[in-house]
């Protein structure tokens, strides 16, 4: 069984896919920048002090390789990147805008994993909720693909309506969140309270 686990970014996915390669799975793992030495790196560091980050973020860059993972760790640093610049630069313009940031680096993520899936063969892909746009889903419906779609807050109807204070439109990333979730072969979520809030839809 191959397995390709997608997310974009430090998270729990990273030792999701440590462990099953640990256990014997066939799993690889595509998330965001990857450094080597990120503690000796200059340019984590110029990138910490652009974002205004601490040396928390160094940590956590230093977390995205495991021994597990040699070999079966892939990077997509365009898509990170380019989410990040356009938080920082039009998504600071108002909510329309950031939504609009968040949606084009999740879509470039889901394009990657696209091409992965027209490159080789894997029998489940295991996707961060709205990291699925950009075709990724669509391509491994079409080849038979099972997708495991993982998602870790409220139903995006519930956080729209809770802390967005409106309803659920196109324009929002947490729209592609619920098209993801929508299009799953199984939705995997984290708590009952998180279960709770899509029942309630």
């Amino acid at each position: 069984m191959k397995v390709l686990i997608t997310t974009l970014g430090r998270s729990h996915f990273i030792q999701l896919a440590s462990s099953l390669i640990a256990a014997g799975v066939d799993a690889y793992l595509l998330q965001g920048w990857i450094v080597k030495n990120a503690q000796k790196s200059w340019f984590v560091r110029m990138a910490m002090k652009l974002l205004g980050r601490g040396e928390s973020f160094v940590y956590g860059m230093s977390k995205r390789e495991t021994p597990e993972l040699s070999g079966r760790n892939i990077g997509d640093f365009g898509a990170e990147f380019v989410q990040a610049v356009l938080e920082r630069t039009i998504g600071r313009v108002n909510s329309w805008w950031w939504n609009w940031s968040v949606k084009m680096g999740f879509k470039l993520h889901g394009w990657k994993m696209a091409r992965m899936l027209k490159r080789a063969r894997y029998d489940i892909i295991h996707v961060k909720s709205g990291l699925g746009r950009g075709g990724c889903i669509r391509v491994a419906k079409a080849r038979k693909v099972k997708v495991l779609v993982d998602h870790g807050a409220g139903a995006p109807e519930f956080i729209a309506e809770t802390v967005g204070n409106k309803k659920l439109r196109p324009s929002s990333y947490w729209w592609s969140v619920q098209e993801d979730c929508d299009e799953a072969d199984l939705l995997l979520v984290n708590s009952d309270w998180v279960k709770e809030t899509f029942l309630m839809y």
